[in-house]
Order: C-alpha cells, then structure tokens, then sequence
C-alpha cells in the first residue's frame, strides 16, 4: 500500500495484493471480524510493527485451521508485537515458575505466586504452556488471561463482534 497526505486521514495512492483473497464463512467470518476489531482498537495508527504479518497469516488460515488456537496464537502475538508481553518462565520477583505452583497476574507487571488455588489464578503448568505457545490442553486458561491483558486497553467498550459468537451460540 502507498499512502499519501500529511493528516491523519491520508490517501491511499497505490495498492498491490501480496496474497489470494481469503474466503471466510460462518465462523471463520466471526474469528475474522474479532481480529480485525482488535487490530482497528489497539494498533496505532502508522504502526510498522510486526502485527500486519501476524494478522495476514491468521486471515490465511482461518479457512483450514481450528480457530481458537489461532485466536490464542494472534492475540499473545499481539500483545508482544504492542510491547504487553509477559515473561511467563518467572513471577514478579525473578523467581522461576514452578509447574505445580499457582499464580495471580498482576497486570502491566506479571505472575505472582499465590496461596489460594481457587482464587482466579493461573496454574504454572500452565503459564509453561503459554511460554511455548502450546494452547491445546488449556484454551479456556489462555482466553482467560488474554481477556484480563487486553481488557484495560481495549476499555470498558465492549467487542461488537463477540456479539456475534454469541448470538450463533444461542
């Protein structure tokens, strides 16, 4: 894309597809809708950051792939792309996470280790998971903690389109 103006609103003066059109349909439509309202909500503008090249591969594999893990996979991606990233390896206080121990975040700072398991907490088999990125055993985990990431800086302005995972679920 080649832009021009000197505002905010610019002008686009020349486009070129880097790829095939994607198709999406149904709930690869949904998925591809949620990424585009995070991206339009928490990427500045001008950003040349690498959220463009995460955001493409995901629109590409929505059609062929289990959607929740790609959703998992996007949004840690882009927290780390925005600089939200979390080292998910040590607490707050440099100490290692131990799997069998469990966790609070504690938000813009990290984990911290935590005594009540049954408060909303992560496990440190877990966070182990999230380091690796391997969202197969504990989806619901990572949709939790990226929830409680992006939360402050998306706002108490709801998604619109989880409206729409909500009413296909009804």
């Amino acid at each position: 894309l080649q832009f021009s103006g000197r505002s905010e609103l610019k002008q686009l003066r020349q486009q070129e597809a880097i790829n095939e059109r994607v198709q999406l349909s149904q709930q690869a439509l949904f998925c591809g809708f949620y990424i585009n309202e995070l991206v339009t909500r928490l990427v500045p503008v001008d950003d040349v950051s690498q959220v463009f090249e995460h955001y493409q591969d995901c629109l590409c594999q929505l059609p062929s792939q289990a959607h929740e893990p790609l959703l998992r996979a996007f949004e840690f991606h882009l927290l780390e792309d925005l600089g939200y990233s979390y080292d998910f390896t040590a607490d707050i206080f440099s100490q290692p996470i131990l799997p069998q121990s469990h966790y609070e975040f504690v938000f813009e700072q990290g984990f911290r280790a935590s005594a009540d398991p049954r408060a909303m907490t992560f496990s440190g088999e877990v966070l182990q998971a999230f380091e690796q990125r391997d969202f197969s055993v504990f989806l619901v985990q990572a949709k939790r903690f990226i929830r409680m990431a992006l939360h402050p800086y998306l706002g108490d302005k709801p998604l619109l389109s989880r409206q729409f995972f909500q009413t296909q679920n009804q």
